[in-house]
């Protein structure tokens, strides 16, 4: 423990200095001969070397230990070979140390919007629950915590913990998110949004530190909301279509994130309530998977339409990851608009994630050059429903 280093010495009474290894770079996984290979072909696995998080032991050792238990890891990557991965691992690295509940705990601490204080995250990082990813700005690092051990804790949790629950839909959305499987975005944000409702319970929050992008509508700036969580295992609830608006308003009064399983739907893929003063707010979510550009006047129009018959005070959330430098006061003017580098800040908490590197603009790129380094490559073409 870090308290007996602290006091510990030598025979001859020269204190011990422990030397914490910093992390590596986060794509230093491809010096392993086979797994830069790997990761083009198939994205769990490129999860997989990600979510490794630049840990020097768990990929010099957890790493190979986990390909020499299963021969055919690289070749044949099944969701228990993954599962199995994931647990030498984090057995390799000492991290099966951590108890659940510590693990939980650390959690709803990282994903509240107060800030955590200097002390507690001096101590998830000492233990190695907290990591850290250095750009351009060697002064502004990013933090997120060691990402296969909340994998592995999401997983086994999931069943019976909301917050576990969601992180897991989170993790295997962006474990097939592609160039060509957009609609993976949704999933990623929809549950990203539960276990950030989760993190705050009921108490208030500054909307604008929820949606913590720069191009938001000056009057959602003055707002502070609760979330009001339903009284159930899951925060989203599915409905077929968005048609049916009383439905849909007595699901958001009920505290849901409602999700359309339409493929098709045009203008909102799902809804986000919010309890101001007693009254029920609502965001109206798009998600753009793309690159160099987007029609906002386009997306304003279709969702303006989606929104037309609900009678309750409704405002869009564009969460796009566009390679755009600014956006116009003028259209942020009626809401809240997200590019890719404010995409990137948002997520980032959950550690690095096959959304950050797969679709790369040159703003976050020369920021971040590693992010372009660790993307697998890889052009995956599936047509999947969320």
């Amino acid at each position: 423990m870090q308290s007996f280093l602290d006091t510990a010495s030598s025979g001859s009474g020269r204190p011990v200095m422990p030397l914490p290894l910093s992390p590596l770079q986060i794509d230093i996984w491809k010096n392993i001969a086979g797994l830069k290979d790997a990761a083009m072909k198939n994205p769990s696995l490129h999860q997989l070397f990600l979510s490794c998080c630049g840990h020097p032991r768990s990929i010099f050792d957890g790493l190979p230990s986990a390909m020499k238990n299963n021969p055919t890891l690289l070749s044949d990557p099944t969701e228990n070979a993954i599962i199995s991965a994931r647990v030498i691992i984090i057995q390799e690295c000492k991290f099966n140390d951590l108890q659940d509940p510590f693990i939980e705990k650390s959690l709803l601490q990282w994903f509240s919007l107060s800030d955590m204080n200097l002390e507690t995250k001096a101590k998830l990082k000492s233990n190695g629950f907290l990591t850290t990813m250095s750009g351009s700005d060697p002064n502004k690092p990013v933090e997120f915590p060691f990402t296969i051990l909340i994998q592995d804790w999401a997983r086994r949790n999931s069943d019976y913990n909301r917050m576990a629950r969601h992180l897991h839909q989170i993790y295997a959305a962006d474990s097939i998110l592609g160039l060509h499987s957009e609609k993976w975005m949704e999933s990623v944000m929809c549950n990203y949004e539960a276990v950030l409702k989760i993190a705050q319970e009921n108490k208030r929050f500054p909307l604008m530190s929820y949606y913590p992008t720069e191009y938001i509508m000056p009057s959602l700036c003055q707002l502070d909301v609760s979330a009001g969580l339903p009284n159930s295992k899951s925060l989203i609830r599915e409905v077929d279509n968005f048609n049916d608006t009383k439905m849909l308003v007595d699901l958001l009064h009920e505290g849901y994130i409602v999700v359309s399983k339409n493929p098709t739907e045009i203008g909102v893929e799902y809804f986000v309530p919010f309890s101001y003063k007693k009254r029920l707010i609502i965001a109206a979510v798009q998600c753009k998977f793309v690159q160099d550009k987007v029609n906002w006047t386009e997306m304003k129009r279709q969702m303006n339409a989606a929104t037309l018959d609900i009678d309750v005070e409704v405002f869009p959330v564009f969460y796009t990851t566009v390679d755009q430098y600014s956006v116009q006061k003028k259209i942020y003017s009626d809401g809240v608009y997200f590019t890719e580098e404010a995409i990137f800040k948002f997520t980032s908490k959950l550690g690095i994630l096959r959304l950050h590197t797969q679709k790369l603009g040159e703003k976050l790129r020369d920021k971040f050059p590693q992010l372009e380094r660790a993307s697998s490559g890889l052009n995956i073409n599936l047509n999947l429903s969320c």
